[in-house]
């Protein structure tokens, strides 16, 4: 860039928010006067963009600028800003320093207080701290505080891929069946699961795309309906999941399938005593999750269905049924 055009100044302008008329040339004193052709010229204005004078000056004009929307940020967090709740639904009137304030006021107040902030890198604040900056600032501030439903994370929009992510759930099972190649049938007592699963979602939070994770479980429930419910089953293993967003990633639906081994109580075919045994299990299935609003994602409901091949040493192999109401927490 050889030279500065009034156009490149006012995009620079534009750009930063602030005044750079101190790298171009005042208007002469009396601006109807034409300059004559023979008056004497002074030393000549820099007016190149890249010389290192000018460089200088831009990148202190972007630092002070920087540096004021941090102030002005911290400033809004410390004092509670925040929607008027009790307001009149005008917007003339917002939360700040855990009181109703009049929004002209806390953009007054804020550039008062600017006037006595001391910006890192020793600029001038009240010359940063501007009413329209700071109103820019509280505009934005206020925009991030407005709930979204149903229920998308507004900062990080579809989120990084892959996406790692620790989730905590508890399910209820109403009954599960149980059926034999011999024509043996049973039903369980209804079960609570708690589980923990490391995921690695190949997909952005509101795209659709595949998921891999590694799981635990203990499903708890009674061996009849006059007994106490005791651990009846712990495994471990692999899921794997399609899923498909909806709602900008609120609500997700999708077919899963699982590996697991471990330990279970199963009905020996010597005994016919309930005891635990080293157990197998392969599942296929599907799930509806949807994120509560307000939550940023981290809490979801849902439901999931699905049927099992259960192998365990000693005991019949058995094919099995459920449904469940599952309640997730997501790190």
């Amino acid at each position: 860039m050889a030279g500065a055009t009034p156009e490149k100044i006012d995009y620079l302008k534009s750009l930063i928010g602030l005044d750079l008329g101190h790298l171009v040339a005042s208007p002469p004193a009396d601006a109807d006067e034409p300059a004559r052709r023979d008056a004497p010229q002074g030393t000549p204005i820099n007016l190149d963009l890249n010389s290192p004078a000018n460089q200088a000056a831009i990148m202190k004009t972007v630092t002070d600028a920087n540096e004021a929307d941090a102030w002005i940020k911290q400033y809004l967090a410390t004092n509670k800003l925040g929607p008027d709740i009790n307001g009149d639904g005008s917007g003339a009137t917002v939360m700040f320093g855990d009181k109703t304030t009049k929004l002209d006021k806390v953009t007054d107040t804020i550039v008062a207080a600017g006037r006595l902030a001391s910006l890192p890198s020793g600029g001038n604040a009240a010359d940063v701290i501007t009413k329209d900056r700071v109103a820019r600032q509280v505009a934005a501030h206020l925009v991030a505080q407005i709930p979204r439903a149903p229920g998308a994370n507004p900062s990080k929009p579809g989120g990084g891929v892959p996406s790692v992510s620790m989730q905590l759930g508890y399910s209820f099972i109403p009954q599960t069946t149980h059926d034999t190649a011999s024509g043996g049938h049973s039903v369980d007592q209804p079960a609570h699961q708690i589980a923990g699963t490391l995921n690695v979602a190949f997909h952005a939070d509101d795209k659709d795309g595949f998921e891999i994770g590694a799981t635990a479980a203990i499903t708890i429930f009674a061996d009849d309906k006059d007994k106490p419910e005791i651990p009846q089953s712990a495994f471990a293993g692999i899921q794997l999941a399609w899923v498909k967003s909806f709602l900008e990633g609120a609500l997700t639906a999708g077919p899963l399938l699982s590996a697991v081994g471990g330990a279970a109580r199963a009905q020996q075919t010597l005994t016919g005593k309930l005891e635990w045994a080293p157990t197998g299990q392969v599942g296929i299935g599907g799930q509806v999750q949807y994120a509560i609003p307000g939550f940023n994602g981290h809490v979801l409901v849902g439901a999931q269905a699905g049927v099992s091949a259960t192998m365990s040493r000693g005991a019949e192999s058995t094919i099995d049924q459920s449904a469940a109401l599952t309640f997730t927490y997501k790190f």
